[in-house]
């Protein structure tokens, strides 16, 4: 028997790699605009992703 997943199984796991994406890019210092426009997350999400990975590094 398979297990299928749900839709918002899915739709979590594709945002988890656009997460992932959006690290790296601001990692290599791109701009949150640049960022939300590749990966297609909105901009405040970016900002806060942003926010967390600086708060990690203090």
């Amino acid at each position: 028997m398979t297990v299928d997943m749900s839709d918002f199984d899915k739709s979590m796991a594709v945002f988890s790699k656009q997460e992932q994406i959006a690290r790296k890019m601001l990692a290599r210092n791109m701009s949150p605009e640049e960022v939300a426009e590749v990966t297609d997350i909105p901009l405040y999400l970016v900002h806060e992703i942003k926010k967390d990975m600086e708060l990690a590094e203090a």
